[in-house]
């Protein structure tokens, strides 16, 4: 039997006193959410979810998470940032993953009354 997959927790100090500004230029931050992003959305898409969980805040049950519609701008994302750092193997794995969402819906067919 596999064993549940839980989202890490990220511990992060004085949380509600964070800005925006503070928390969208942390390169610690940005560097957990490339790394955890891919493997998020990876458990999600194999268990047929709608949200990738990827990461819990200070253990209190608030998860951020994407929307399945965003995964692959996402890992798009990481991508880029993989490239910038010349990590073409993680660039590979993402690029499979983002293949395989890709094929997934653009194998759903809409079937309409004219249809028939």
């Amino acid at each position: 039997m596999k064993k549940k997959s839980r989202p890490i927790r990220a511990i992060i100090e004085n949380v509600r006193q964070l800005s925006e500004e503070q928390i969208a230029s942390s390169e610690i931050l940005k560097n957990l959410l490339m790394e955890e992003i891919p493997k998020a959305i990876e458990l999600a898409y194999s268990n047929k979810k709608i949200y990738a969980s990827i990461f819990e805040i200070n253990a209190t049950e608030e998860f951020v998470e994407i929307h399945k519609r965003d995964w692959e701008k996402a890992l798009e994302k990481c991508v880029s940032h993989y490239i910038s750092k010349e990590d073409y193997e993680t660039c590979t794995r993402i690029r499979d993953l983002m293949s395989k969402i890709s094929k997934k819906r653009d194998s759903l067919t809409l079937k309409t009354g004219s249809d028939e």
